[in-house]
């Protein structure tokens, strides 16, 4: 499934990440050619099965027709969708030429595993090849560190080579797991690598037995990676930002060493033009809170006074900065880091507002400078791909058969017109009222629908419910 045409201008997104998504950007992402003039998306395929797939998949997932014709190496599966194209764009797959891809799109690697190996069969397919020495996935050299990484985390061993482009190769028992984990769906390319495995015994790669853990303390070494600001170790990626550039900046590093490693950081804490970075606004809102808890900005004092001019010179030397972000680090999440300490002033600081999609200028504009607009576009890009989680509390609910679900809040509220009509499509296949607990202007609340009436119910628990029946809303 994949959201109306409304969400995709505003939040170039699909409602729910699926196997079959990620198949669908796995196959473009390796394969595709995009003309923005025409908005239209072209796939060059090996074999007509690949090409059949790819328009079934096109048409599940976009209700569009896709176009086909046969050339003489292979087929090619033509179709227009502005709506995919700001997909594509939104993931990293830009328009103009054959195989664009720069890296792998951030959603599938925050993705479970099964999109991800739904995603690298479905590349893999387009860009594996096996040969004598094992399986060879053509990547360049940025994509194939984080193409590596993935493997590593689904037990597969690879190196990379830079000759042609560059290359990830998979050799030994790592073959054999890649054809168990992922495989290909090319015929032709999943017998050649049964052919090369046949035959040959492989011993276990880098498995060895755990034969205790012992608690103590022990040196910890700072690893410098040349040409970028993040590292693989043990299958996880690793950035650097507060913790890092604070022991480097004010502990390890030499006079000389700074310009280097200022270079290296700026890397990680680059603003880019059409979106947020992540670690900037976390480095920056831990500083933040440094800053408050050292100089006693907190608090009802603080939180009451209205003169401007005091609250910028405000400092109590109180010093709880420290102890108060090794507090934050020990608790909070990013959701609740972001609920509980960002600021109006902050977002004054730093330049914050939230934007939107406008379809009589047809650009993306300004669309509020509020606080509260801004920190609930940014709890909601946080939860659930920015989508809210419902669960199922009561089938029987009053014991009258009745659905009784609930919103986990985080701080994002529900937009009520979008859970009247959820509600009133779960009504129509549950054949029962359905009712949802969430929160509405921080007051507990309960929408309902009985097939016929919207009702909306303030205050107090859902067994009150028939003791103070809600309001009734057409």
């Amino acid at each position: 499934m994949v959201s109306s045409q409304d969400d995709w201008y505003e939040n170039c997104t699909p409602l729910l990440l699926t196997e079959e998504l990620g198949a669908f950007l796995g196959t473009v992402a390796h394969a595709s050619h995009i003309r923005v003039d025409e908005r239209v998306i072209e796939l060059s395929a090996w074999d007509e099965r690949q090409a059949r797939g790819f328009r079934q998949s096109v048409l599940d997932l976009l209700g569009v027709s896709c176009g086909q014709a046969v050339e003489d190496q292979g087929w090619r599966v033509r179709f227009s969708s502005e709506e995919a194209q700001a997909l594509l764009e939104a993931v990293g797959v830009t328009a103009g030429s054959f195989a664009p891809l720069r890296d792998i799109p951030d959603v599938i690697l925050r993705s479970p595993r099964s999109v991800v190996v739904s995603f690298l069969r479905a590349y893999c397919d387009g860009v594996g090849e096996v040969g004598s020495a094992g399986l060879v996935l053509k990547a360049s050299a940025n994509l194939g560190k984080t193409l590596q990484v993935l493997l590593l985390n689904l037990g597969i061993h690879s190196t990379r080579c830079y000759e042609g482009g560059g290359r990830v190769l998979i050799q030994g028992g790592s073959a054999g797991r890649f054809l168990e984990v992922i495989g290909f769906r090319q015929e032709r390319k999943h017998q050649a690598l049964q052919a090369f495995l046949e035959g040959r015994a492989f011993e276990a790669e880098g498995e060895d037995e755990i034969v205790g853990v012992e608690f103590g303390q022990a040196d910890v070494f700072d690893v410098s990676v040349a040409e970028t600001h993040r590292y693989a170790a043990q299958g996880f990626i690793n950035h650097n930002s507060y913790w890092h550039s604070t022991i480097m900046t004010q502990k390890a590093l030499a006079p000389s060493e700074v310009i280097d490693y200022a270079d290296h950081h700026s890397g990680t804490m680059a603003m880019q033009r059409n979106r947020l970075n992540p670690y900037k606004l976390g480095i920056e809102l831990l500083r933040d809170i440094e800053l408050r808890w050292n100089t006693g900005r907190f608090g009802k004092e603080y939180e009451e006074c209205d003169d401007l001019d005091k609250k910028r010179a405000w400092d109590k030397q109180v010093g709880l900065g420290r102890q108060k972000i090794f507090e934050v680090r020990r608790i909070h999440n990013d959701i609740t880091l972001i609920d509980n300490f960002l600021t109006p002033e902050f977002c004054v600081q730093h330049g914050f507002f939230s934007y939107a999609y406008q379809e009589q200028a047809g650009q993306y504009i300004i669309e509020s400078r509020e606080f509260d607009k801004i920190k609930q576009r940014l709890l909601f890009s946080l939860t659930n791909f920015g989508k809210p989680w419902i669960y199922v509390v009561d089938g029987n609910y009053r014991n009258r058969g009745e659905l009784l679900l609930k919103h986990q809040h985080n701080g994002v509220e529900l937009r009520l017109d979008q859970a009247a009509d959820t509600l009133a499509n779960i009504q129509f296949i549950w054949s029962r009222p359905v009712h949802l607990q969430t929160v509405v202007d921080g007051k507990p609340t309960t929408l309902s629908f009985d097939g016929t009436d919207h009702s909306i119910r303030t205050g107090g628990d859902n067994d009150d419910a028939r003791r103070n029946p809600p309001a009734k809303t057409r």
